[in-house]
């Protein structure tokens, strides 16, 4: 006899069934997936609601982090409209995370970037540009621009080939190119990668790791709060969401899955590039070995050389897809995607199920 009880709230199985992973679920699994989200202790904060409900409500949390990256001591903030003013109704409306001013006119816009998007970099920069154009208005005698700052923290890594592997924290700016003299500092953009971030609690150095690991974390941090420091604990009740209300707890959920369907939409676009760059690379492979072939006078050993060099080469690239990959099906498969439809996506015959 079936007694499994139905408690699955209408509003929420409404939410379930608009988003993607909704389709094909059944009452139980749409069950197991709101307890899985909303009976957490807390929000988890890489989400981008998430973020934005806890740093664009509380002053304080905001100026610490803001505080702690930057080495700075600000005194206060101004939060400021995070929706950017169109010019015509054919420009792009672009809709920020958490974007504040402080006293001296300095503009901070502070963003949690989840997901691998091929646009990234050029959202970046826009999203920058426009507020340093926002800044000039008609009939100003000159121009006068105050500094903005797009501060991104993402839990996905870029290539940086040149970088330290330790390296969490990216700055770009201006700057002449022989000299490295700035231009000005009317544009900066700071990237954090909380996935280069490989260590311990009890190993972390410094607020920007603390910073990275909790925001990734804050789940482990809900559940032995003793053993972090205390001026991390008015981040934890923010994000508790035994507190807050019916619609935030609907409004949390419906980002939570359309943050998971933002994944496996990322995911997806990467196993597609990840194929067309094996498939271009071995044709490129092929060509380069004709042209070699008809080279004449060729060393053997240089030969063995190359051939051995290109082997570490392709051990070396499949190491960072495989990570990759792990990377993608261990966030899907916390969001709640079952391992079927991870292997759907990814092209994996088992998804790893990250421990927690």
């Amino acid at each position: 006899m079936n007694t499994h009880k139905e408690v699955l709230n209408p509003a929420y199985e409404a939410i379930i069934d608009a988003s993607a992973i909704g389709k094909g679920l059944s009452r139980r699994e749409k069950e197991a997936l709101v307890d899985r989200i909303l009976n957490a202790p807390c929000m988890d904060i890489t989400c981008d609601w998430a973020f934005k409900y806890v740093f664009g409500n509380h002053k304080d949390l905001l100026i610490m982090l803001l505080d702690d990256i930057l080495g700075e001591d600000i005194a206060e903030i101004e939060y400021l409209p995070n929706e950017v003013p169109v010019q015509s109704e054919k420009d792009k409306r672009a809709l920020l995370d958490v974007l504040c001013r402080t006293a001296d006119g300095r503009r901070f816009l502070v963003e949690m970037q989840n997901a691998r998007e091929q646009d990234f970099k050029d959202r970046m920069f826009y999203y920058g540009c426009e507020l340093v154009r926002g800044q000039v208005a008609r009939g100003m005698a000159m121009y006068r621009l105050d500094p903005v700052y797009v501060i991104c923290l993402m839990n996905f890594e870029l290539h940086h080939p040149a970088a330290p592997a330790d390296k969490l924290v990216f700055q770009y700016r201006f700057l002449e190119q022989e000299t490295r003299e700035p231009f000005g500092g009317q544009l900066a953009l700071w990237l954090l990668e909380l996935p280069r971030l490989h260590k311990s609690v009890e190993h972390l150095s410094g607020p920007v790791e603390e910073w990275l690991f909790i925001i990734r974390n804050l789940r482990t941090f809900a559940q032995s709060p003793g053993a972090w420091k205390s001026r991390f604990r008015p981040l934890l009740e923010a994000a508790r969401l035994g507190e807050v209300t019916e619609q935030t707890k609907e409004q949390y959920l419906r980002a939570m899955l359309t943050e998971h369907d933002r994944l496996a939409i990322s995911a997806a676009y990467y196993e597609d590039g990840l194929r067309d760059g094996i498939e271009k690379g071995r044709e490129e492979g092929l060509e380069k070995g004709r042209e070699e072939g008809l080279e004449k006078g060729r060393a053997e050993g240089r030969a063995e050389g190359r051939a051995e060099g290109r082997k570490e080469g392709r051990e070396e690239e499949r190491a960072k897809n495989r990570a990759a990959i792990t990377q993608i099906t261990a966030r899907l498969s916390a969001m709640g995607m079952p391992p079927e439809q991870i292997r759907d996506i990814i092209g994996t015959d088992e998804p790893k199920q990250k421990k927690g």
